[in-house]
């Protein structure tokens, strides 16, 4: 992570909602997975406008801070990420089966068709899996 990217992800824990709002702006567009857990706190915040901006970051995220967030609702399945998921368009680049998950939550089930043998084995196991969506997907 850069020098200017640390200082950014260092603001948004600042007490001034105006620091975090600046802060969280930086970071529309982050690769570095470390921004994802403190824009989330910021994505809470009281002020709305901080927490707009807060969302506009945590949409446009790119590779490895996306991975994170994906990463981070496959572990929690939480409503809020997924809804920021869906509303991003992500889909993790690995490990296979959070690929595989993130594609299906998507609705894409044409991204996993043609899946080798550790594909096939990961779509197996996504045929139980507690979001019906998912699930349903998976068998098709």
């Amino acid at each position: 992570m850069d020098r200017k990217t640390a200082k950014a992800v260092k603001r948004l824990s600042s007490r001034l909602a105006f620091l975090r709002r600046r802060a969280a702006g930086e970071l529309v567009g982050t690769d570095a997975a470390e921004a994802v857990g403190p824009l989330l706190q910021v994505w809470s915040d009281k002020k709305g406008k901080t927490r707009q901006t807060a969302y506009r970051a945590l949409t446009s995220l790119q590779s490895e801070a996306a991975d994170r967030l994906c990463s981070l609702w496959s572990e929690n399945r939480e409503s809020r990420l997924a809804g920021l998921i869906t509303a991003a368009g992500y889909t993790a680049t690995g490990p296979l089966k959070l690929k595989y998950l993130t594609c299906l939550k998507q609705g894409r089930a044409q991204e996993v068709r043609g899946a080798d043998g550790k594909g096939v084995a990961a779509l197996l196991e996504l045929l139980s899996d507690k979001d019906e969506g998912v699930s349903a997907l998976a068998g098709k």
